[in-house]
């Protein structure tokens, strides 16, 4: 989290404070101005391969729940902030807040100095802090690629955009293959 403030500040420094200079500058605006831009930026894909199994441990079996596939954590990610903003406008404390001061008031204040006279500071008790420093933490991992992407435009050349050359070279091939039922050849 610390390293996503970080590249936070230096998006504010070097392009938000530029673009709108002001004499009362905020962070939390700088992060509300970014919450905006990632909501409908074409990011470059990351994809990590879902097995679409997991293995429980007190049966001792291999549980099959979906299809094996590759997914997109941006995208995922981007789900995951929508149901994060409706979790925050119900919450008690949070619903008066804006994004900006939720997210600099836990990703900077609370986590990295453990206080900074945030209400609520970082106690690692799941319930109550740990789920919402890991909430703060998508919405502050999707600011820092944007910020990184849009700072370096030429990225988007080196990264390969079409899942069929991760599916076509892969080591999981072959799952893949027997997923969509075709005929595996030479053990390949």
């Amino acid at each position: 989290m610390f390293f996503y403030i970080r590249v936070l500040e230096y998006g504010s420094n070097n392009y938000y404070q530029k673009k709108y200079p002001s004499s009362n500058y905020r962070p939390e605006e700088a992060i509300e101005y970014y919450i905006e831009k990632i909501e409908n930026y074409n990011f470059n894909p990351l994809y990590y391969f879902d097995f679409g199994s997991y293995f429980d441990d007190e049966s001792q079996v291999s549980i099959k729940l979906r299809k094996a596939r590759y997914v997109n954590l941006i995208t995922k990610l981007k789900q995951e902030i929508r149901k994060i903003k409706v979790e925050w406008s119900k919450h008690y404390h949070l619903k008066n807040k804006s994004l900006g001061e939720v997210i600099y008031g836990t990703g900077r204040n609370a986590a990295a100095h453990g206080g900074g006279g945030y209400r609520n500071t970082a106690r690692y008790d799941y319930s109550l802090n740990y789920q919402h420093i890991n909430n703060v933490n998508i919405f502050l991992e999707l600011i820092a690629r944007y910020i990184i992407e849009t700072m370096n435009p030429t990225l988007k050349n080196r990264v390969e955009r079409r899942i069929k050359q991760y599916e076509m070279h892969s080591q999981y091939k072959v799952m893949l293959e027997r997923e969509r039922g075709e005929t595996v050849q030479n053990g390949i």
